[in-house]
């Protein structure tokens, strides 16, 4: 079974915030699922990344999450956009699932809400992220973004602060 607690412990012991560059392939304290989550989410990531533009890119928070009942994910918080990786987590054991990657520049961010009320540090698989997003229609979509690690909020609120700092200036 995949465990959130597990990968959220050892992705907050790495002293953020730091270059892509340096955070990547510290996968020694982790077996089973959770290893092979985590190889195949960074394969995938580099895969389709840029990785040359975004190696010396500044990782402000790293964690998991879920898209919706079946997609389980990584997500990483930049400066100036936040990053998604996620795959079927029904299917985390099968060579040939098939990941997704979605990249929402804090331009396309409209609003930025979060549940952060009543959690302790401890409950790593309670968050919950809601997204609203403009496309390049101007059409206004709604994504909403679960388990996500309550000790990230304060990372995402600064985020949210500078984002909405950078649109009215």
């Amino acid at each position: 079974m995949f465990s959130y607690h597990e990968i959220n412990l050892h992705l907050d012991e790495i002293a953020l915030p730091k270059p892509l560059s340096e955070i990547t392939g510290k996968l020694d304290d982790f077996k089973g699922y959770e290893l092979n989550f985590l190889i195949k989410a960074e394969k995938y990531l580099f895969d389709h990344l840029e990785y040359e533009s975004y190696k010396s890119k500044v990782i402000h928070c790293i964690g998991t999450c879920r898209f919706n009942l079946t997609q389980v994910g990584l997500y990483l918080l930049m400066e100036d956009e936040i990053i998604f990786v996620h795959t079927s987590a029904l299917k985390l054991d099968e060579d040939n699932q098939q990941w997704s990657l979605n990249v929402y520049p804090f331009k396309e961010i409209v609003s930025f809400e979060f549940n952060d009320g009543c959690y302790s540090s401890d409950d790593y698989n309670s968050g919950v992220l809601f997204i609203r997003l403009k496309n390049k229609t101007g059409t206004v979509r709604s994504k909403t973004i679960r388990n996500i690690n309550p000790n990230h909020f304060g990372c995402m609120r600064d985020f949210h602060e500078k984002m909405q700092e950078n649109r009215y200036i």
